[in-house]
């Protein structure tokens, strides 16, 4: 594929998939690269700290109190530095892909929804002449507090494709997803939009149906995904592969 790349024989979408791999392999590989150069740097720093406290407890062992003293900073130097081993271990494990590969299709959606950052609002929501609903709304999306965002979207009046899409994106995004509300905003969007964010709307009502289990619904808006053949094709595919 990649001599094919090379030499220009791929077509356009066949070499933005490929682009879109090789970005997200490079993408991987500078996070397990940061990865380890941090536990290295608690390695290195839990060396430090294991030879000063050994130090100290060498020069204090005529006195019981200091010695203990000494072993109890130790001690606490190797549990500060266990913890943040577990935690950056936890956040590697996450990343990994070899444990993306294990996924099924409904936990990769999460995965991606966890991941991927939430779509940019458009024009009609960074207007000056948005009403004080409108603002709080578009705070709380641009903050990522989406609980608050999702309270202040259903207060606005439901008229425009732009404020049940974002909405719908609300409810994906937050802690616990609400996948019924989000399916139901982004098929309000659709219809009231007529092709506005239709890479979008697609790929997250695939997402929202995954998290309900409506497999065929799910594999429609995949299809449509790679039918259309602009954003989120890679993906779309390897959920579609997922759920054979």
């Amino acid at each position: 594929m990649l001599d094919k790349y090379k030499k220009g024989e791929l077509s356009e979408s066949e070499m933005e998939q490929l682009e879109e791999a090789l970005l997200q392999k490079l993408a991987e590989k500078q996070a397990e690269d940061k990865l380890r150069q941090n536990l290295l740097g608690i390695a290195e720093s839990l060396r430090t700290e294991t030879n000063n406290a050994t130090e100290a407890a060498e020069k204090t062992t005529a006195s019981p109190r200091p010695l203990k003293v000494a072993h109890r900073q130790l001690w606490v130097a190797w549990a500060a530095a266990a913890a943040v081993l577990l935690v950056l271990l936890a956040v590697w494990w996450l990343m990994s892909p070899s444990n993306n590969a294990s996924l099924n299709a409904p936990q990769m959606a999460l995965q991606y929804l966890k991941q991927e950052n939430a779509p940019i609002l458009s024009n009609s929501m960074a207007d000056d002449t948005l009403s004080s609903a409108e603002q709080a709304a578009r705070s709380a999306y641009l903050e990522k507090n989406y609980a608050a965002a999702i309270l202040f979207f259903k207060k606005l009046p439901p008229t425009t494709a732009s404020h049940h899409f974002y909405l719908g994106v609300a409810a994906l995004k937050q802690e616990n997803p609400d996948f019924a509300l989000a399916e139901t905003q982004l098929l309000q969007a659709r219809s009231l939009g007529q092709g506005w964010q239709e890479d979008a709307i697609n790929w997250h009502l695939a997402l929202a149906y995954l998290g309900q289990k409506r497999n065929a619904e799910a594999q429609e808006e995949l299809g449509n995904i790679i039918r259309v053949d602009r954003d989120n094709v890679a993906k779309a595919k390897l959920l579609l592969e997922k759920m054979k």
